[in-house]
């Protein structure tokens, strides 16, 4: 089973990282961590918050499955980018071995 994890317990890294290691710790398999915020008036974290908050979280994951959302593109905003790769954040490319390349 997989939940929606939603921004995880809070903004920062460790956060999302504690989040993901207490679903792996009920019986998950997997989880998502949001780029969305919660507040309205700053709905989705910046781009290196998202990038340091999904690291965090996939670092923890190990054997879970972390499934990435970028709200940004269902919201219509622009593709963001990450300040070290020339891929849209919101087109991961996965992979068997490593965390997600964005």
């Amino acid at each position: 089973m997989s939940a929606d994890l939603e921004k995880g317990f809070g903004d920062a890294p460790d956060a999302a990282a504690e989040t993901i290691r207490q679903a792996a710790g009920v019986g998950l398999v997997g989880g998502s961590i949001e780029d969305a915020t919660g507040n309205k008036d700053k709905p989705l974290y910046d781009i290196e918050a998202a990038t340091a908050r999904v690291a965090a979280a996939v670092k923890a994951a190990r054997a879970l499955a972390v499934l990435l959302r970028a709200d940004g593109a269902r919201r219509g905003l622009p593709a963001r980018r990450s300040p070290t790769s020339t891929t849209s954040s919101s087109a991961c490319r996965p992979s068997r071995r490593r965390a997600p390349t964005c």
